[in-house]
């Protein structure tokens, strides 16, 4: 229970978080609008799985291991809102690594490091969910 409250926190937390320092100064205006992309890319993925989730269908690609304590579509709203801060953290790696303004033109470092940290997140998020019996992929399927 302790995994889906911190994860709930986060997902929900982040936005306020990230309003609160571009509103401080301490952001760039631009970061507020990269965290809501990240969010809509992040939907792209959210909202397939949460729909093919074995709470809604017998096609499932996820269960989950441990019954969820909210419905589903307070979760789908929260890692939608997990993806746009994960966009950030890539985003602050580019802008740690590369010197210039890396958004302004094509930069393969940035381009790079942009991906592997999408790898790394994503390993992350399924480690997580798996040592914390969050959910798993349903193997029964060819698909999966």
């Amino acid at each position: 229970m302790l995994y889906y409250a911190l994860d709930l926190l986060v997902g929900f937390g982040s936005p306020l978080v990230v309003f609160a320092l571009v509103r401080s100064g301490k952001l760039e205006k631009i970061i507020w609008r990269l965290f809501w992309a990240g969010a809509a890319i992040g939907l792209t993925w959210e909202i397939p799985v949460c729909v093919l989730s074995a709470e809604t269908t017998t096609w499932a690609t996820i269960r989950w291991v441990q019954p969820l304590p909210l419905h589903y579509s307070i979760f789908l709203i929260s890692h939608t809102l997990w993806d746009g801060a994960l966009l950030l953290v890539g985003v602050w790696l580019a802008q740690r690594f590369c010197q210039q303004k890396w958004w302004t033109r094509f930069d393969l470092k940035a381009l790079v490091i942009m991906l592997a940290w999408g790898q790394i997140s994503e390993l992350a998020v399924e480690v997580s969910s798996t040592s914390n019996d969050g959910w798993a992929f349903v193997t029964t399927h060819a698909w999966n």
